[in-house]
């Protein structure tokens, strides 16, 4: 089995549309079977012309079809703590999803130059 129970993901929801707003989930697989994962977390809304990113206050369960070809799923680390996940907007404007210990993850959705402000590129 590819995805166990107990095991941290992030979950994107593909953009099909320029003007969709990217959408994200994090949260504990409760079950795997034949492609659907039962997942407990958190959904997240990011407008792509407001900075901020925001948690949905209340926990769901949400049954999500991996193989649609909607979805993007990334295995995250165990060490990961869910309770204290965050999506933070770097000054260069990598957009991070954040544990708020030693986890990072760039989850943007377009190519950043890395490079200090004010250098030449």
């Amino acid at each position: 089995m590819i995805l166990e129970q107990g095991e941290k993901v992030l979950i994107v929801h593909r953009r099909l549309f320029e003007e969709d707003h990217p959408r994200f989930f994090t949260g504990i697989i409760d079950a795997f079977e034949q492609g659907l994962a039962k997942v407990t977390g958190y959904s997240w809304i990011r407008n792509q012309f407001d900075v901020p990113t925001y948690q949905k206050g209340e926990k769901r369960t949400k049954i999500c079809a991996l193989s649609s070809g909607t979805l993007m799923v990334y295995e995250l680390p165990s060490t990961v703590v869910m309770e204290s996940m965050n999506i933070e907007t770097e000054n260069d404007g990598r957009v991070m999803l954040c544990d708020g210990n030693h986890f990072k993850l760039d989850i943007s959705e377009s190519h950043h130059n890395h490079k200090a402000k004010g250098r030449a590129k």
